[in-house]
């Protein structure tokens, strides 16, 4: 196939036409001398798109058909389509994997898969560096953007991001460069945990000399228990506490014991921070209801430790990740029960909890998120369909579960067979064997557990 001379592009994560992903690929593209512009629904030929969560798959399909693409030629990139190639092949011109900034705008990359040919499973894309570039993120605000890390040194076994992306840093001087170019005095400065950054001290050293301010929030809580002083350079904290009870958080990658967790807290309450936001996962495999007995003492304790703080537990059920060492777990039976609520809900006097969003997610969200991380090519018209009509779909959940077994032979809620391929299996190399063995380990962490 020829090389496109043009390109128009797309993203539903898109805010005031920006998407930082697509930016960097547009980026590189104008570099090689290719035009490149925002897409404005007429008569699009070339389209980038860029797909950060798998249920974009549900808005790429709708924005698809609202502006009747079906015969544009339109390559797809992103996280998403990158964990699962084989739910996008039916809907795109060509699916891109990996890191954007190393595609050439060549359909023949190594890195592209075309839907029709039958190719051998290709690897992410990875560029050996991070550059990054300018760029505003706009929220309740605007604030501009500088990544200086990509990839995470952790590998949580529920985690995509660590077990994808290989940890890489940007150089000092190419993030001072960014900074120079901002235009807000506030900077997100975008990593999985930008303490960790090795100049990170020297970048924060920089930016107040320069009157500029890290808006971040995202920590890591057995760094900053390690290294207190970083706490002088943050006003909010967000950690992944995950588990609601020890066994979990160990059999997660993620093994904070209740005295580290009342410690980190009194830590950031003495620091003068009087909110802190916690992640957490509920439905984790083999997860039990003593779990949550657990849980609810960890709250009490925190009660009768701190005053006048304010914990805002962000709650999200448990669904596989694709390329992890959970990729083969479902979702568990009880996702919905209301058992969770009361000691989810624990009253306390003097911490004040918040829960974001409520709590359990309802039986749709579940199927949603399942349908969208388990697509294949085979169930491409059941994907289409959902898109396109979920609204009639809420009242036929067990027929839409009934024909995805018929399609795969697997049930969607269910655990997959270790011995039958996943979706993305015949599409992406990614080290299987050793998610596997992981797998092995964290049910081994609950059976070894009281």
């Amino acid at each position: 196939m020829k090389q496109m001379l043009s390109f128009e592009y797309w993203s539903p994560a898109m805010k005031s036409a920006t998407c930082y992903g697509l930016s960097i690929v547009c980026n590189k593209l104008r570099q090689l001398g290719r035009e490149v512009n925002y897409f404005q629904g007429e008569d699009g030929k070339n389209i980038l798109a860029s797909l950060f969560w798998l249920d974009h798959i549900y808005d790429y399909i709708k924005w698809r058909r609202k502006y009747r693409l079906k015969d544009s030629f339109i390559v797809v990139g992103g996280n998403a389509v990158s964990a699962n190639p084989a739910g996008f092949l039916p809907f795109v011109s060509a699916a891109y994997i990996g890191d954007g900034e190393c595609w050439d705008g060549l359909i023949e990359h190594g890195s592209i898969i075309l839907p029709g040919t039958k190719t051998a499973p290709v690897v992410w894309a990875t560029s050996p560096n991070i550059f990054p570039i300018s760029y505003q993120d706009v929220q309740t605000s605007k604030r501009d953007f500088c990544e200086i890390s990509r990839g995470c040194k952790n590998k949580c076994r529920f985690c995509q991001y660590g077990w994808t992306k290989q940890y890489r840093e940007a150089p000092l001087m190419d993030i001072v460069e960014v900074l120079l170019r901002a235009k807000t005095k506030t900077i997100r400065l975008f990593a999985a945990d930008r303490f960790q950054h090795t100049n990170y001290k020297h970048i924060r050293s920089w930016m107040d000399s320069h009157g500029k301010t890290d808006s971040g929030s995202d920590v890591s809580m057995r760094f900053l228990l390690k290294h207190k002083e970083y706490l002088q350079f943050t006003k909010k904290v967000r950690i992944g506490i995950e588990g609601v009870s020890e066994r979990l958080r160990r059999a997660v990658g993620k093994p904070a014991t209740e005295e580290e967790i009342v410690e980190f807290v009194k830590l950031v309450v003495g620091a003068g921070i009087k909110s802190i936001d916690w992640y957490m996962i509920y439905g984790l495999p083999g997860e039990r209801r003593e779990d949550y007995l657990e849980w609810g003492e960890l709250i009490k304790r925190l009660s009768a430790t701190v005053k006048n703080v304010t914990i805002a537990v962000h709650w999200n059920l448990f669904t596989p990740s694709a390329q992890t060492p959970l990729q083969w777990e479902g979702v568990c039976d009880d996702y919905d029960s209301d058992w969770r609520l009361d000691i989810m809900r624990n009253k306390t006097a003097g911490l004040t909890i918040m829960h974001k969003p409520y709590p359990l997610a309802s039986k749709h969200t579940a199927i949603k998120r399942m349908l969208s991380i388990r697509s294949t090519r085979e169930t491409h018209k059941l994907v289409y369909d959902f898109a396109i009509h979920e609204s009639q779909w809420k009242k036929r959940h067990n027929l839409l579960l009934a024909e995805y077994k018929n399609i795969t032979g697997v049930d969607l809620l269910s655990s997959w067979p270790t011995s039958k391929k996943l979706p993305w299996d015949d599409y992406v190399i990614y080290p299987r064997d050793k998610c596997l063995a992981q797998k092995e380990k964290y049910w081994a962490v609950l059976k070894g557990s009281k």
